[in-house]
């Protein structure tokens, strides 16, 4: 292939990833740390594995992520950083899987059948990510527990991993049925038997480390509020009130009533700490990147309305 054709589709790929990312930049966050994303803009990296090699992918993927982060306004920001991690971590796990099932090769009548499908390619990738994203997000804030979260995304990268390697193989198959690609990479296939293995695994783990406990009111609950991972609050949520909290972008407005912890005000651009709203059950948090601050719901603590250190 030409210079010019092969800069013209990395030039579309970026496109179709930027559109993707923006897409999910409109959509409500799933959980409430600035750059976590579904992954659904990965698509356009997996297709350029498929229709090129492990390089081109990640030139696409620096490209749209740049591009997403500079119109998103959040270029070197925390999200910027979370992000980073997420789209390198998906790039280092999905590069690992392509040499697995075959290196860069194009599978022929005769070539061996690869462990992994795009399926499995576009789990391995979600996966990771997640991982990526959820780690420099426990860094950021200084709060280990941002972990608690981690089940939420493993959960929600089965479905979109399905969906992402489904369409990537659906693609690349259409383009080589109509003649724009001559051979397919080896995991072109939608599914094998190791996706299924992978898909099982991350389901297990999530499973096993989903956070518990019921959902009711609890008198005995207490909302710990840590600033970069120095706690600095204990409120009680059976005693109703706003509280102050100071944080490195300005302060946070604290509200407890009915059992239930919110952000009411802060200083951060995204606001996300604000919309995350109430909650109430031990192991649920609230977190804001920004101001590296982690709200997380406690159990029982004896004594305790309201400590403010």
């Amino acid at each position: 292939m030409s210079a010019g054709r092969r800069l013209a589709r990395l030039g579309l790929l970026v496109a179709v990833g930027l559109i993707l990312n923006l897409i999910e930049r409109r959509l409500p966050p799933l959980i409430p740390v600035p750059g976590v994303r579904l992954g659904f803009a990965n698509l356009a990296t997996m297709l350029a594995l498929g229709l090129g090699s492990p390089r081109e992918a990640i030139l696409v993927w620096l490209a749209r992520f740049l591009l997403a982060s500079l119109l998103g306004g959040s270029l070197l920001g925390p999200g910027f950083w979370v992000g980073a991690a997420g789209g390198t971590s998906a790039w280092l796990a999905m590069t690992g899987v392509v040499l697995h099932s075959g290196g860069l090769e194009r599978a022929g009548p005769g070539g061996r059948r690869p462990a992994f499908g795009a399926v499995g390619l576009s789990l391995a990738g979600a996966t990771a990510h997640h991982v990526g994203q959820i780690a420099v997000a426990a860094c950021i804030t200084g709060q280990a527990e941002v972990f608690a979260l981690l089940p939420l995304l493993l959960a929600a990268a089965l479905p979109v991993g399905l969906l992402t390697g489904w369409l990537a193989s659906l693609l690349l198959r259409r383009l080589h049925g109509a003649g724009f690609v001559r051979t397919l990479p080896p995991w072109a296939a939608p599914l094998r038997g190791w996706d299924l293995a992978l898909a099982s695994a991350v389901t297990i783990v999530a499973a096993l480390t989903w956070p518990g406990g019921p959902m009711q009111h609890q008198e005995s609950a207490v909302a710990r509020v840590s600033v970069g991972g120095r706690t600095t609050a204990e409120l009680s949520l059976a005693r109703d009130g706003e509280y102050r909290v100071e944080a490195p972008e300005g302060s946070l407005l604290i509200e407890v009533h009915h059992g239930a912890v919110r952000v009411v005000q802060s200083g951060c651009d995204d606001q996300l700490c604000v919309h995350s709203g109430w909650v109430r059950t031990p192991g649920r948090m609230i977190v804001c990147a920004p101001n590296r601050v982690v709200i997380l719901v406690v159990g029982e603590k004896a004594g305790v309305d309201a400590i403010l250190r």
